[in-house]
């Protein structure tokens, strides 16, 4: 029931899953609030007491050894990406392994590798959805994890089969949308969207999304094929021209309004993964990473700066490499000062994402805090630094300096 002074909801009438899965959503929604109770607290420090809460829910469901269910589960999550949008740290990647480990559990990993679409009624299609589309978080926060820490991750996609989510549109309504399955098979994976009936920006995201884990994956494997490779540039290419096709920008300009704003960040997050993927198809056939500065300014030219913050907080780290990046000495680069426009340009976009997410402020060494950066925030930075798409053997990584 709400306090009568502070207008806050107290969770006396809730479950424990029910009180950790509200919490979850305040910790991260309260950023963005004008409520007078939060009025005098910063955009980062809005969420922390719900977190608090939050964890302290989590907590005691561990105690009492509590069996996993969705709510549970969607709970869990929120609280992962709240710690890893606050910086990334020990317990943000053991609660990502929670929340894999109740995926298969709930056996959300392969929950359409027997079930019929086409049997489906609309009702029980709705419930579907839901599972689903908290699978695909649990993937992305395991992908991003384990990328961010150069360590395996740890959900099979060999074995996944689930369907990609559909539009929120269609979900609201209860009308069933025909969606397919990834392939674990590059060369295919590619194109299952090509003629589907789900054409939604996000679907189109985390096949992106899917295909630079792949790569990430081949790059950092000790035992990569070149045929292997070849293969797998060849989807990246096809890839690409596919969703030129469906979302060139200068082919089918984006909008941006109070309506379209989350579809048109998808489109931006895309093509944002695509550059890095074919950095690393790059990566794998010359030994070095140099990220195109020219083409990631073309994509944040048509990033409307009102929305930025409202995009997807981990899309900041596919922009900190170029950020650092200096200009190869042997090719034909612009002009310093050209160069230096391409990467204020992302530095400001990066500010943009520091304004509410901590992991921005981290991403660009830059600590709202009043005490200097201390070592455990070093380490975090250099955490959050090895998704710069270029390991720190590498001879050429521009990094390796940065970081002493």
């Amino acid at each position: 029931m709400p306090d009568a002074e502070s207008g806050v909801t107290r969770a006396a009438s809730y479950s424990t899953e029910e009180a950790l899965l509200l919490h979850g959503v305040f910790a991260l929604a309260a950023r963005y609030s004008s409520h007078p109770y939060l009025c005098d607290l910063s955009t980062w420090e809005c969420g922390a007491q719900f977190a608090a809460s939050a964890v302290q829910c989590y907590k005691r469901l561990r105690a009492e050894e509590a069996d996993p269910s969705l709510l549970y589960l969607q709970g869990c999550i929120l609280l992962a990406c709240y710690q890893y949008t606050s910086g990334p740290s020990h317990t943000a990647w053991i609660l990502n392994g929670v929340c894999v480990r109740f995926a298969y559990d709930l056996d959300l990993c392969n929950m359409d590798e027997c079930l019929d679409a086409s049997q489906t009624a609309s009702a029980e299609w709705t419930d579907l959805e839901e599972r689903r589309r908290a699978f695909w978080i649990v993937w992305e926060l395991d992908t991003f994890g384990s990328t961010m820490a150069r360590r395996p991750s740890a959900i099979n996609r060999n074995r996944m089969a689930v369907r990609l989510p559909v539009n929120d549109e269609a979900w609201f309504t209860e009308q069933p949308v025909d969606s397919p399955i990834l392939d674990p098979r590059p060369g295919e994976a590619w194109k299952i969207l090509f003629d589907s009936p789900n054409q939604d920006e996000r679907a189109w995201f985390l096949l992106t999304n899917f295909l630079m884990a792949i790569c990430y994956d081949t790059y950092s494997s000790r035992h990569a094929y070149p045929q292997e490779q070849k293969e797998l540039a060849d989807a990246v290419t096809c890839l690409n021209l596919a969703i030129t096709q469906r979302f060139g920008l200068e082919i089918h300009p984006i909008v941006f309004n109070s309506e379209q704003f989350a579809k048109s960040n998808w489109i931006i997050g895309m093509h944002l993964m695509l550059i890095i993927t074919r950095n690393f198809i790059y990566m794998m056939q010359e030994s070095r990473a140099e990220i195109n500065i020219r083409e990631l300014s073309r994509v944040i030219l048509h990033w409307h700066p009102e929305y930025v913050s409202l995009s997807h907080p981990f899309l900041a780290c596919a922009l900190l490499p170029a950020s650092m990046q200096q200009p190869a000495q042997e090719s034909n680069q612009p002009p310093s000062e050209n160069w230096d426009a391409h990467r204020d340009l992302i530095r400001l976009v990066l500010t943009r994402f520091a304004s509410v997410w901590k992991l921005g402020s981290i991403l660009i060494g830059e600590s709202r805090c009043p005490p200097p950066l201390l070592p455990s925030n070093y380490h975090q930075l250099k955490q959050a630094q090895t998704l710069l798409l270029c390991s720190v053997d590498q001879p050429n990584c521009q990094i390796r300096n940065f970081l002493g």
